[in-house]
């Protein structure tokens, strides 16, 4: 039932969809997309609807808001997308391909939005800790144990460098696609 709720709760974000930027408030800073899907089966184990849901959740809904909180940024000359998004490393891919699809999809968004972007004060990246965070994901999901998760503060940490490089070194116009390994 809890399951059932939360794919209700995702698909409903999802739906909203923001097809145009006129659903977001006139000044966008920054827009950090976090929200994701964890999901590990091998490829015959992994039924459709739960490829669909890992998609759209991770790649989909990143592409959908990225778009609709660039459209803001572009117009108002700055700003900064961030994903929580791995490097592509296709050695990884076996026994999660349908997550590292969805995954890398973030990626690319984050690579390509960034490229297309370049010069116009807005920036995109990508990061990605080199280790496990403790989250519920990996909790409920039993991926490693306590002693080899770090705690979300290193995340807050890692953004506040990307905040003052982004911002306060005034680099926006590199629009490096950073992956600040933690």
């Amino acid at each position: 039932e809890r399951e059932r709720e939360r794919e209700r709760i995702l698909k409903l974000l999802i739906t909203l969809n923001v097809e145009d930027s006129s659903r977001f408030p006139a000044v966008i800073d920054y827009y950090l997309f976090v929200l994701f899907v964890f999901f590990v089966q091998k490829v015959d184990e992994t039924p459709m609807k739960r490829y669909d849901l890992v998609n759209e959740v991770n790649s989909r809904a990143t592409f959908a808001l990225a778009r609709a909180a660039s459209a803001v940024m572009k117009e108002q000359g700055y700003g900064h997308i961030i994903t929580m998004s791995p490097p592509i490393d296709i050695s990884r891919v076996k026994g999660k391909v349908a997550y590292c699809i969805s995954k890398y999809g973030m990626t690319l968004v984050a690579h390509g939005l960034g490229e297309e972007l370049r010069g116009s004060g807005v920036a995109v990246n990508a990061l990605w800790p080199a280790t496990l965070i403790e989250s519920a994901a990996v909790v409920n999901h039993g991926v490693g144990g306590k002693g080899h998760w770090r705690t979300a503060q290193i995340m807050v940490d890692a953004l506040l460098q990307v905040y003052i490089y982004i911002y306060i070194e005034r680099e926006r116009e590199s629009n490096t696609k950073l992956y600040s390994i933690i």
